[in-house]
């Protein structure tokens, strides 16, 4: 309980002060429910030395009356500063969440991460935010209540409260062999959710698939087997907790039993009179409920736990290195020397050197796997390389503001993702202060006017997530206009133009054109078109550069280059010197 107590109170932030109230307040509200307890033996008291009086009854009634509406006053204020203070508490963590995420490497954003980040949002903050305040104020009421319990046990003998202190410590060794099963339960089950919802985000993504393959069956008894798998995993988690469980009611049965024992025996002995046993007996019912309260919430700590423990994961994620103050530069002679980059321990470049003058376009060719999209990445601070020096005008682009230097990039991406919203406000993400003028402008450079202006509302027409309303050339004309619109100086374009059919290409590479006057340009492409009107035309292999020309000196070179545009263009009949 102490070890939540503390996060909670470590990610408050500016609502710590309001939770050490709430812990005052949950005090106060344990010393008002044990007032009747008290009251009771109190009249018992005066009741067996005969010397009760009616006034005494009425005052006790009084102190009845004014407890509870000190314990409504008392809830009503934890309300106030513990449910209040948790939305406020994780409003904040989700903004800080969204925040780090945008300053984490492109590389963490694997499928198994996205899966997590996916349970995280969806599932785990959620539940903590719903039950964590709630919990909490239960946490210290059930702490304070068994304190005290104590208090009165040492109060009618010392061996009374000796005696619970050794059961409570037995207890507590049983909770804590529970507590670790349920941790261990815990996270496998928060493992299999985010295996589970893996296999819901694929199954959904692969929905057009599936159905022009006929896979309903097949795919549908892969998700059943999941969600089946999900279900043995819960029964499995009960069927582990009970045992212990069952061992600590037990042990709160005997232990109450044994403490009425040894209070019998105290009484037979003449070290309690019979007044106090009487006591002992009227609250014997509440010796150990708070400890069972306590520990009853044993499997649902366990789950808020391991959610704040994968936000503190992501939290103390390595970010990408943001320490530059200097200006983005005017010229864009962009250097790379001695660059090398691996993903874990397979390096995907090794020892990269290559300059790229400004105003001019680099093509980007070669294998699969041959390091030209983590060539473009590295440039776009999508990944911070780990060897070596990028450098733009000889100025290392770590040492300029990564705000500055994302602001003076535009990639166009081969899969375009538009959100789902209007195409206007699509567009706007490039320039939130553009006006219709220059929207209609960007969208005639791009060659998506003529189809824009045909949809039923305009710029206004809304788009379905990731742009699932609109084709794939009109997906990425949108894309080249978001580009055009944020009038970047450096240009990079990963396959732009890869998945497009050919009705599109021609209107995509008018766009493209369009885009790139004046600018510093790093193309991956496979397209003749493309790629010979380059200035300079980069072939890489295995993570290094085996080829370095324009079109024509690639050509008579009579290398690698020249064979795989032979191969490439084999079964269209082009000549490649064309």
């Amino acid at each position: 309980m102490s070890k939540l107590l503390f996060r909670i109170l470590k990610i408050a932030a500016k609502e710590k002060f309001k939770l050490i109230v709430s812990i005052i307040l949950a005090f106060l509200k344990s010393i008002s429910l044990k007032v009747p307890l008290l009251l009771l033996i109190y009249l018992l008291t005066h009741f067996y030395n005969q010397d009760l009086s009616a006034n005494q009854c009425y005052y006790g009634l009084y102190v009845l009356l004014i407890n509870i509406l000190l314990q409504i006053i008392i809830q009503y204020l934890l309300n106030r500063t513990q449910s209040a203070s948790g939305y406020k508490i994780f409003a904040q963590i989700r903004l800080d969440l969204a925040q780090k995420l945008q300053r984490l490497p492109l590389g963490y954003f694997t499928e198994d991460n996205i899966a997590k980040l996916a349970t995280l949002l969806s599932n785990d903050i959620n539940f903590i935010e719903e039950n964590v305040m709630n919990k909490l104020a239960e946490l210290l009421n059930c702490f304070f209540s068994q304190l005290l319990v104590l208090l009165l046990l040492y109060n009618l003998h010392p061996l009374l409260c000796i005696s619970s202190l050794i059961i409570i410590l037995i207890v507590v060794i049983i909770a804590k062999l529970l507590r670790n099963t349920s941790a261990k339960e815990s996270l496998a089950k928060e493992v299999e959710l985010e295996e589970l919802s893996n296999a819901v985000i694929e199954f959904c993504e692969g929905m057009s698939t599936i159905k022009s393959l006929n896979l309903f069956g097949t795919e549908a008894k892969d998700l059943q087997q999941r969600f089946q798998s999900s279900c043995d995993r819960s029964l499995q988690f009960e069927k582990k907790y009970r045992p212990y469980n069952i061992t600590l009611y037990a042990l709160y049965g005997i232990g109450t039993a044994l403490i009425i024992l040894i209070g019998y025996l105290l009484y037979q002995n003449k070290q309690l009179t019979a007044l106090n046993l009487i006591s002992l007996l009227i609250f014997s019912y509440d010796l150990f409920t708070p400890l069972k309260n306590l520990y009853d919430q044993t499997a649902q700590l366990s789950i808020m736990e391991i959610g704040l423990d994968k936000i503190e994961e992501i939290m103390d994620t390595k970010e990408l290195e943001n320490k530059g103050k200097k200006p983005f530069p005017r010229k864009l002679n962009i250097t790379f020397e001695n660059v090398s980059f691996a993903y874990e321990k397979r390096y995907v470049l090794k020892d990269l050197n290559l300059k790229i003058k400004d105003q001019t376009i680099c093509a980007l060719v070669g294998p699969s796997g041959s390091g030209k999209t983590t060539l473009t990445s590295l440039l776009a601070r999508m990944w911070d390389y780990q060897e070596g020096k990028i450098s733009i005008n000889d100025t290392d682009i770590k040492e300029i503001a990564l705000s500055d230097y994302l602001k003076n990039i535009s990639i166009v991406f081969q899969n375009v993702y538009l959100f789902q919203d209007s195409i206007r406000n699509n567009l706007l993400l490039a320039k939130s202060d553009a006006t219709d003028t220059e929207l209609l402008e960007a969208c005639k450079k791009a060659r998506c006017y003529d189809f824009i202006m045909s949809l039923p509302e305009g710029l206004d027409t809304l788009v379905g997530e990731g742009g699932a309303t609109l084709s794939g050339g009109e997906r990425q004309r949108l894309s080249i206009a978001r580009a055009i619109l944020k009038d970047a100086s450096l240009i990079i374009l990963d396959e732009a133009t890869a998945a497009i059919d050919s009705d599109n290409e021609s209107y995509i590479q008018e766009a493209l054109n369009e885009l790139l006057k004046d600018k510093t340009a790093i193309v991956i492409a496979h397209k003749l078109e493309t790629i010979k009107n380059a200035d300079q035309i980069v072939v890489l292999d295995e993570g290094q550069i085996v080829e370095l020309g324009t079109h024509e000196q690639l050509l008579n070179n009579n290398k690698q280059y020249k064979r795989m545009l032979e191969s490439l263009l084999n079964q269209k009949e082009i000549n490649i010197n064309n």
